[in-house]
């Protein structure tokens, strides 16, 4: 058994859950990984709804993940997307209290949380606090204010969130799978994070993930994340489309459209009229064609044309078991009218083990924050009592001023 740390994450999708999970010394460097999949039960467009077959699905990927690495998990981090997932811009204001009143992490922390309170209602909950840009004395306005002298220090943030329906389920599902929550991650934001340049979240992109029950897309400008936007469209639909033209069931749909976007002719089932034994059928491969690119148009138009069509992009980056498909790419340049590509099929390499481009994405961050130095959980926990208290009114007030 190798000693050492150990990271864990778990995406959970409403088609499979997918897992990384590995080894990694003070430094950062990793010495083994594994990674997993298995097929999800019991969750919906992001949503728990079977407890128990969701926990029975989570457990057999745990227990697959931990047989590669040797060792037990106890705890893991945990990605959802779809559901109730949104997100707002929130500001707060808060009083320097560092040394010298010199800005420290300590600060800054305190801004993310005034700014969560502020923005959020009861029944949600921030998954991720995107820091947009910060202003020191209501003059100096910086992305990096750390080091600097001020008395206030304002904070302009997209708030990440989704109902507590969607994570208290969430969390339920992995202590009932025995395991620890190291936090619950926004996977969509993650990915596109650490798949889009520098240069390409400048100037604006967007990144669109189609799952099977959900379509997550979030928007990036000037470096951040401006805007998170969840729609209750995926490839299930298309499966039912597939059906419904082909007159087959919803199983047989799939393994249709899957024998698509492997780029293989696929003839009809057995016992279908059309069908003949042997025999390519490249005009059933054109109908199929037809019905997943009316579908897929469809979900570009309401994301680019209606939703963003107010937004300028420089690029497209579309992922998601969907996103396999063929002609998507063209579609999506012609609705955007700027560069697109796909990234279903792309590999990341970590430490010499290959992972896919969104699961490598995952897995970096939580290695990430594993890693990092930061405050422990019973400090932040005292801020955020401070914050919800009589000083928040404060710092309200000093927000209005």
């Amino acid at each position: 058994m190798l000693r050492g740390n150990t990271v864990a994450v778990f995406d959970l999708g409403s088609s499979s859950i997918k897992a990384a999970g590995g080894f990694y010394r003070k430094n950062g460097s990793i010495k083994k990984m594994a990674t997993g999949a298995v097929s999800a039960k019991g969750i919906k467009n992001g949503l728990v709804t079977d407890l128990d077959l969701a926990a029975q699905c989570l457990v057999d990927a745990k227990d697959h993940l931990a047989e590669q690495l040797c060792k037990p998990l106890e705890s893991a981090w945990i990605g959802v997307s779809g559901g109730t997932v949104s997100s707002c811009v929130a500001q707060s204001c808060i009083t320097v209290e560092g040394p010298d009143n010199e800005v420290d992490e300590f600060d800054l922390r305190r801004a993310a949380i005034a700014a969560e309170v502020a923005a959020l209602p009861h029944r949600r909950e921030a998954l991720h606090i995107v820091p947009l840009f910060y202003t020191i004395d209501g003059q100096v306005q910086t992305d990096h204010p750390q080091g600097l002298f001020g008395q206030e220090l304002a904070l302009s943030a997209t708030v990440i969130s989704a109902e507590l329906v969607q994570t208290q389920n969430v969390l339920r599902l992995a202590r009932r799978a025995g395991l620890q929550v190291n936090g619950l991650l926004y996977s969509p934001w993650i990915t596109g994070n650490a798949i889009l340049s520098a240069v390409e979240k400048a100037k604006g992109a967007v990144y669109i993930d189609i799952g099977a029950e959900a379509c997550d897309v979030v928007l990036f400008r000037n470096g951040a994340a401006q805007a998170v936007l969840t729609l209750p469209y995926g490839g299930r639909i298309i499966d039912q489309d597939i059906a419904y033209g082909f007159k087959v069931s919803p199983a047989e749909a799939e393994q249709l459209k899957l024998g698509m976007l492997a780029a293989e002719q696929q003839a009809l089932p057995e016992g279908s009229p059309e069908h003949q034994p042997g025999q390519a059928q490249p005009e059933q491969q054109q109908f199929l064609n037809e019905i997943i690119a009316a579908r897929i148009a469809e979900y570009l138009e309401i994301i680019l044309r209606g939703h963003l069509s107010q937004t300028p992009l420089s690029s497209i980056v579309i992922a998601g078991g969907t996103s396999s498909w063929p002609g998507l790419a063209a579609i999506a340049q012609t609705y955007a009218g700027c560069p697109c590509r796909v990234i279903a099929d792309s590999a990341v390499s970590i430490a010499d083990y290959n992972l896919e481009a969104t699961l490598a994405g995952l897995f970096q961050y939580c290695l990430a924050q594993s890693t990092r130095n930061s405050y422990n959980g019973e400090r932040c926990s005292r801020v955020r009592t401070w914050l919800t208290g009589n000083q928040i009114e404060k710092a309200s007030q000093g927000r209005r001023d």
